[in-house]
């Protein structure tokens, strides 16, 4: 096993391994862009049952960061790249974070109101 590992690392260079952490950056941020999205559209169903709405420049921001994520497989250099990735995913998680901060409170309270509304509808048909 040694041997067989020892052969491998033996072929692996600087570039190849650039472009096998380009590629995996790239799916692992739009994976990321895939929760994000559904994360949001979640949020956003809940305030719209609350009566409210979430902002269409956090979809804005997310469009954004995809656009952004080709751009990895442009990097020149190792210092680029890090950059460039830690721009991508900077603005992904901020946008978390802002929701989180932002609408946790009010998604808390509508999911609290629906629990409490199952456990009334739970009771009555009990009686």
């Amino acid at each position: 096993m040694k041997d067989f590992l020892l052969s491998i690392s033996s072929t692996f260079d600087y570039h190849a391994y650039m472009k096998l952490t380009k590629v995996q950056a790239i799916f692992w941020s739009l994976a990321d862009i895939l929760m994000i999205l559904v994360f949001l559209w979640i949020v956003d169903l809940l305030l719209r049952k609350r009566g409210g709405k979430i902002s269409a420049w956090r979809y804005l921001l997310l469009l954004l960061s995809a656009l952004m994520t080709p751009m990895l497989l442009l990097a020149g250099s190792s210092r680029s790249f890090f950059l460039m990735e830690a721009a991508i995913f900077a603005v992904q998680y901020l946008l978390l974070i802002y929701t989180l901060i932002r609408d946790g409170k009010s998604v808390l309270d509508v999911l609290l109101a629906y629990r409490g509304q199952d456990r009334a509808d739970h009771l009555s048909q009990n009686e």
